[in-house]
């Protein structure tokens, strides 16, 4: 699927959408065990997609994904085919089912960011764009 002739790097930002939500029907335990579920299940997937590609927890219920050697809208096809195969993941947890979505926000490193934080930055202002269109979004830009 990628080709090995793209050099490119690019940065998805992640946020579980209505994550205070769940926490406040159902309780701190119950959310941690979402942020549980839902970072083996990113992992895993993101693994099978590329095993050199990163996963990380940016704080809260927010994950970042660091993907090398692909380009923006391959990322993008990438984090729909996530977004798709979330939709199929259910959580239980005390006899309850918590289902979940995301909000991502896709950019990639570009020739003039001086420091980690410009890429990051932009990504995070994508995933708030995707938060503001209603969430369960994805939203690219450079």
């Amino acid at each position: 699927m990628l080709s090995t002739q793209i050099n490119e790097i690019v940065l998805v930002a992640i946020d579980i959408d209505h994550f205070k939500q769940i926490n406040d029907t159902y309780g701190h335990l119950a959310g941690n065990a979402v942020l549980t579920n839902f970072a083996h299940n990113l992992q895993t997937y993101i693994h099978e997609v590329n095993s050199e590609w990163e996963v990380y927890r940016a704080g809260g219920e927010e994950f970042n994904v660091i993907m090398a050697g692909i380009d923006q809208p391959s990322a993008q096809q990438a984090m729909q085919a996530y977004c798709q195969q979330l939709r199929d993941l259910h959580i239980t947890y005390g006899g309850t089912v918590i289902d979940i979505t995301i909000s991502v926000g896709i950019t990639k490193l570009l020739g003039n960011d001086v420091q980690a934080e410009d890429t990051i930055k932009r990504a995070d202002q994508y995933l708030y764009q995707a938060k503001q269109a209603g969430r369960d979004a994805i939203i690219a830009g450079y």
